[in-house]
């Protein structure tokens, strides 16, 4: 291959690489924040121990959780942490991933004990980073009922990630509700105690 002809191949490459950016630039803006080790520890800080529960939803309880969330559960078989120390429960952590446009975002919402929004941490996001909710804006979900989540502030230019965390985080109150709720009896799977 002669230096002239490289130089040619090279310079198509480089012409070539900024098109793909601009054709998929959902592909390279694509970022993971936190591995799920990682993100329980941020999540759940108290918990001397941090144990998954599986929980088996009836077809009544998802289709409750659906009625009251706006969105049904993506499957009937989900995962919780739950966070103990000294056999109490410091919080319960889910881990959810959805498509907010065209691509996944996987996000974790932090519950209390008591089961209200602790905190909400964007794990991975691969739509394009400026449609990404600021931790400020997450905060109005902290510490506030179930019903007062169809209530929250938009992100303007984000309109469909601002509506899918919104519906999110009112189901993962009422799984709570329905589902998790230690006054209730559960359905718990084989990884539970």
């Amino acid at each position: 291959m002669t230096y002239l002809a490289t130089i040619t191949k090279l310079a198509r490459a480089l012409l070539i690489f900024p098109l793909v950016l601009v054709v998929f630039p959902d592909r390279a803006e694509a970022k993971i924040f936190f591995s799920k080790q990682g993100a329980l520890k941020v999540a759940l800080p108290a918990a001397k121990t941090v144990v998954p529960r599986d929980i088996f939803l009836s077809d009544e309880q998802a289709a409750e959780i659906k009625a009251h969330s706006g969105r049904a559960p993506q499957s009937k078989l989900l995962r919780v942490y739950v966070g103990e120390k000294d056999g109490a429960i410091t919080g319960y952590a889910l881990i959810d991933t959805v498509i907010i446009r065209t691509l996944p975002a996987t996000m974790m919402y932090v519950l209390t004990p008591t089961g209200q929004i602790r905190a909400i941490h964007v794990l991975a996001f691969h739509e394009p980073l400026e449609y990404r909710p600021p931790q400020r804006w997450l905060s109005q979900f902290y510490q506030r009922p179930a019903h007062a989540s169809s209530k929250v502030a938009g992100i303007a230019g984000a309109t469909l990630t601002a509506q899918v965390i919104a519906q999110r985080a009112a189901a993962a109150l009422e799984l709570f509700r329905v589902a998790i709720n230690p006054q209730k009896k559960v359905a718990l799977g084989p990884n539970s105690k």
